[in-house]
């Protein structure tokens, strides 16, 4: 279903397709609602099982990571 708040001014079907590649869908089938805003923007809701599966879907426990911290001085050296 796709829903269009406002009178939008579409450029055609490709564009609609180029929307969704944008929203990280590359099958209209997987799609259940799409929504174009009144700024154009295109919001997008899929079928619950064409979602991507996240790791607590699948119950995979990770170790948390942290981003590597680095500190650079700036000193001067003298020669003698």
């Amino acid at each position: 279903m796709l829903w269009v708040e406002k009178p939008f001014l579409c450029k055609g079907i490709n564009d609609l397709l180029g929307q969704l590649r944008i929203g990280n869908v590359f099958d209209i089938n997987e799609v259940k609602y799409a929504i174009i805003k009144t700024n154009g923007v295109l919001s997008i809701m899929k079928y619950e099982d064409k979602n991507t599966p996240t790791l607590g879907d699948l119950g995979v426990i990770t170790n948390s990571k942290e981003l590597f911290k680095t500190v650079v001085l700036f000193i001067d050296i003298y020669k003698d």
